[in-house]
Order: structure tokens, then sequence, then C-alpha cells
């Protein structure tokens, strides 16, 4: 039986591999030159690869970790400490462990008992069920108090959900403090060679990967089967006949996909709304810190975090390099989505100083900045109501796995590697 995957990412990867393994004829279509989808890399030197936007591991992604057992690579996992900050009004503050937060002095003594309390609570003794008709918002100035809520937790939802901040379900911020851990997990050579190893075993298995293409569109014929048509390199329009199509786009590149799906269930995919990401990475001769992730909790800066890469783990082959991410969720029509690298980097300067009062241009070896739409689903109340389920209410066969999915997971590897798995333990 033959299986047509659109997208390679780690959903469709993880789901060839999964199939391929129960004997399955599978054909992914990938449409970047590149495997991996938002946890793809790019090469900063030779032979040395950087994820465009940043990934790490917690120790308890259990599905993920598995599956790299199973590709021989759990040698070259890295369990690290995760060298947490939050700034605040001009100061970093240690923000990764107990005494960290104990020590935190922006909140009252009672205040900073208060939320470690009530974070182990949440991670420990709740449920999600419990939460499910409330907001993060409310959630927070409830529990937390309106000092630790002003403080810590709303400047994070308004830099990633912008003016749907007060909308976000509670059930959504449980997961995220559910499934911290101190330690973090990172690859020998990055992500890429889990991708690398996942390609290599999607072709030993007899697998087939076309990229880049541009699929132009998947329809049912008479016979039930489904033809996938579309570009290698431009014209002739190809195509192939499939038993099983698996789409792993976002929800909106689905519904451009396909315009014979019910109405209704077009409506609700497209009753979810979205935010982009974007990232300005920098390679940088001197650190501008001493932590791995800082958080900004200081409204006026025009980026949301912090990331130094040398800080989780500094590889002999960075050859010194500090590599530093400067990231965003930014709604349609922000102007800085449309900014070079040059304008953001003027536009950021200025707050780097504030972070490190000693940086200077002379710092920036290179500046690159990606961007993603559809990264980040806004997850209100009614989110769960919206997710679509595997089967697509059309001719049988068709299938969507996508991140959207995942809730109340936050969108990362663990769970595109879950999903496939899912999908494949109940269809196939």
């Amino acid at each position: 039986m033959r299986v047509g995957i659109i997208g390679g990412g780690f959903t469709g990867l993880t789901t060839a591999y999964e199939l391929l393994k129960k004997n399955y004829e599978v054909v992914i279509f990938e449409g970047q030159p590149e495997f991996g989808g938002l946890a793809s890399s790019y090469e900063i030197l030779p032979g040395v690869f950087l994820e465009r936007f940043y990934h790490h591991l917690f120790t308890n992604d259990s599905q993920i970790l598995s599956l790299c057992r199973e590709l021989n690579l759990e040698r070259g996992l890295n369990c690290l400490p995760s060298k947490t900050a939050v700034y605040w009004h001009g100061r970093l503050y240690p923000f990764d462990g107990v005494s960290a937060i104990l020590g935190f002095c922006p909140l009252s003594f009672l205040n900073r008992l208060r939320l470690g309390a009530v974070s182990l609570i949440l991670k420990l003794f709740v449920s999600s069920k419990s939460l499910q008709n409330q907001t993060a918002h409310s959630l927070i100035n409830k529990w937390y108090g309106p000092e630790v809520s002003k403080i810590v937790w709303e400047p994070l939802l308004m830099g990633k959900f912008s003016k749907y901040f007060d909308q976000v379900s509670a059930v959504w911020f449980w997961a995220r403090i559910k499934k911290r851990t101190l330690n973090l997990v990172y690859p020998d050579g990055g992500f890429q060679t889990i991708i690398d190893a996942l390609v290599a075993a999607i072709k030993q298995k007899g697998g087939r990967l076309e990229s880049p293409v541009q699929v132009q569109e998947i329809k049912n014929s008479d016979n039930g089967k489904w033809k996938v048509k579309f570009l290698r390199g431009g014209y002739p329009l190809l195509e192939e006949t499939f038993d099983k199509v698996i789409i792993t786009a976002s929800l909106k590149t689905f519904n451009k996909l396909f315009q014979d799906t019910p109405a209704q269930y077009r409506e609700r995919l497209d009753s979810v709304n979205y935010i982009n990401a974007q990232v300005l990475v920098l390679s940088l001769k001197k650190s501008l810190t001493d932590y791995y992730w800082v958080n900004i909790n200081d409204k006026d800066f025009p980026f949301l975090a912090l990331v130094e890469q040398n800080n989780l783990i500094n590889f002999p082959s960075y050859e010194g390099h500090r590599l530093v991410y400067l990231g965003n969720y930014l709604l349609d029509g922000d102007p800085r989505l449309s900014m070079t690298e040059d304008e953001l980097l003027n536009l950021y300067e200025p707050f780097l100083k504030k972070l490190n009062p000693g940086y200077e241009r002379g710092w920036v070896e290179k500046a690159v900045s990606f961007k993603a739409p559809f990264a980040q689903p806004i997850v209100d109340l009614s989110y769960e109501s919206k997710i679509p389920p595997f089967e697509v209410p059309v001719e049988s066969n068709l299938y969507l796995a996508t991140m959207d999915q995942v809730y109340p997971w936050d969108r990362g590897m663990n769970y595109a590697v879950k999903l496939a798995q899912d999908l494949v333990a109940q269809h196939f």
C-alpha cells in the first residue's frame, strides 16, 4: 500500500519511519530544500549546523528520547543545566531553581514563596480538567496574585500572544508548568543529527523523499486513490497515485490545498488564529550574558527572549563564535516582519546595551533572520473544540496530522513525534 506524506518536518519524517516499519511504501513531499520544518538548521560554518529557531528538549520528552535511542543516538544526548534569567527594570535576575526564585527581589518575600508554591502545586497536584473553563490570565491573578502576575507572567503572555494574552486557556499555561524540567537535553551536532538519522533510516527502509517540490493539487480519483500533482524544479507537472495521503502542514495550508471539504469543516480550521515567529540570530565575538535563556519582562523591549546557545552547550565546532537568538512572536502586519537584518539590529541594539553595557556593533560578525507563519496558534478557551481529528471528512484515506493538534502541550519536537506515532497506531 502506497502512502504519500505532505511535509517533511518531524511529524512527516517520523510518520514515514513508523509506516516503513509496517512495510508501507512511502513518499514524502517537502517544499523546502532541507527537512525538519521549524526544527531545520542552516550551516553556520562548514559542516556545522544551528537550528533556525532555538530548540532544546526536556528530560521528560519521552517519545523523542526513545526515538533517539532507536536511531542509536542516545550517547550523543547531553543533559545540561538550564541557566535561565528574567530581565526586569534594568537588571538580570537568575530564575532557574528554588534558591533563585527565593532570591528574586522584585517580588516581596511572601510572593516569592507564593510563586514557588503555586508552581509546584500546578506541576504536581492539579489536573487539566479542573482548569478547562478558565483563562491563564484569570488563573494567574487568582492563584499567584497581582504582583507575581504583573512582574513574572503577564509580560510573557503579552509578549507571546499580543492582544490575545487574556484569552489564552489556563490548560495551556498549566501544561507549560507541568512540562518544565530543571535540566535540558541537546544532541551532539544539534537537531540536524536527529533529522539526518531519520532521513537515512527512511532511505534505508526503502522510503523516498522528494525535496524541494511544490505540491499543486491533491485529488481523489474515481477508483478511490489519491492523486498528488507536484512540481519538481518547474514544469512539467508530475503526478503520483497513493492509497492514502497524510497532510502535516498547518490548518491554514490544508484549507488552501483542499477546496472540497465541507464548509463547516473549513470554517472550523479557519477559526484558529495564529501568530508569526521571528528570530534574529547573531554571531558575536563576545558573550552577551551568563545565561542560556533570558525572558524579557520589560514591555518596552522590541524582542521577547534572548537565547545564548553557548551558555547551554559550547561545542568546539563553534570555534569561539557566540551564537545568540533574539526571539519574537508577532501579529500579521507588524513592521518587524518586513525588516532586514540590519534594520532589526539597529532597532535591537539600544536594548542589547541595556542587557550588557559593554556591547558594541564591532562584536557582531553576522546577523541572519528567520520567520515562520502559523508558528503559534491562539489557544483560547474554545481551542480544544477547534482541533480536528486525524481523519478528514471527505473520501476516506485522507489524514491531517499537524502541530496544532498537540494541545494542551506546546509545539515541540517531542509532540511531533508522539503525533506521528499516534496516527500510525490508530489508523494504519
